[in-house]
C-alpha cells in the first residue's frame, strides 16, 4: 500500500509540474504546450527551462495599418465589378446582360 501512495504523490506532482509549465508558457507569450511539453518530458527541470526562455511580443496592433471604411467600400465595389466582369476584363455587351438578371 506504500507503494501505491508513493506512486499517487509523484502523479499529483507530475500534473502540477505541467500546470505549471502551461501557465509560465503563457505568462512569457508563449504556446501553453511549450511548458506542457516540457514539464511532462522533464518535470522540475522542464519548468526551470520553461521560465528561462525568452518572452515573445505580443503580436502587435500596428503591423497592420487599419482602413478606414471609404477604403473597404472602394475594395468592395472593386471585387463586385471583378465578379461581373466590369473591370475590363469582359465587353459592355456581356456585363449588361449580367446587369439585366
Amino acid at each position: 500500500m506504500e507503494g501505491l501512495g508513493v506512486l499517487l504523490l509523484v502523479g499529483i506532482s507530475w500534473l502540477l509540474f505541467i500546470g505549471l509549465g502551461a501557465y509560465i508558457s503563457i505568462q512569457k507569450n508563449r504556446d501553453a504546450g511549450e511548458g506542457v511539453l516540457l514539464a511532462a518530458l522533464f518535470g522540475p527541470l522542464g519548468i526551470i527551462v520553461a521560465a528561462l526562455l525568452p518572452n515573445k511580443q505580443p503580436p502587435s496592433s500596428r503591423s497592420r495599418p487599419k482602413k478606414s471604411i471609404q477604403q473597404l467600400a472602394q475594395e468592395q465595389e472593386a471585387w463586385e465589378l471583378r465578379q461581373l466582369g466590369l473591370d475590363g476584363s469582359i465587353d459592355d455587351d456581356e456585363a449588361l446582360k449580367y446587369l439585366d438578371e
